[in-house]
């Protein structure tokens, strides 16, 4: 889903943090076959979730005026605190998130991808991850939608507030409770 005027990284982390390249390469012939040798033998074995380091290191290759999305895949448990979402917010990046297995840190990597405008998926073990990592870059290839629901009457309240995520193709059910 890349194309020639795309740029990428790939980011091994865990309890420390390997970058493929020290800054985003070109889609091109030399670099997307380094990314592809390094998938074919790719293992999770580096130890602990180190998260804040591995996005400090995507964060640092960001430049200004480009877009700056991550696709962040992990399945560990991670524990942070407020400074990190502010971090994260402040970057400029969009975090996209899949997480992986029963130990994933939902609720934080919901917040992370919330806090940066992007959009968190979760599999569970043995699903299929392709099908989430595809409507993640269709995700990336556009901005977040802004939308207006307009209710017949105003509601007592609505959930999930306003800053609710929208992506073309998505589908999202809101609430609202009306007197």
């Amino acid at each position: 889903h890349l194309d020639e005027t795309d740029r990428f990284n790939i980011i091994r982390f865990g309890s420390s943090v390997e970058m493929l390249f020290q800054d985003h390469a070109p889609c091109a012939k030399g670099p997307l076959g380094d990314a592809r040798k390094l998938l074919d033998r790719l293992e999770a074995d580096l130890g602990g979730t180190e998260l804040r380091s591995a996005l400090r290191a995507a964060f640092r290759t960001h430049r200004e005026g480009r877009l700056h999305d991550i696709l962040l895949i992990t399945d560990g448990e991670v524990y942070e605190n407020d400074a990190f979402y502010e971090e994260a917010e402040r970057s400029g990046c969009r975090i996209f998130v899949i997480g992986v297995g029963c130990a994933v840190s939902e609720g934080l990597l919901r917040r992370l991808s919330k806090a940066t405008r992007g959009m968190a998926e979760f599999i569970t073990p043995n699903e299929d991850m392709a099908e989430k990592i595809v409507r993640h870059f269709q995700r990336m290839s556009v901005q977040a939608m802004n939308a207006e629901i307009v209710w017949p009457q105003k509601p007592d309240w609505v959930w999930p507030q306003k800053d609710a995520m929208l992506f073309q193709g998505d589908t999202t059910v809101f609430f609202a409770r009306f007197a």
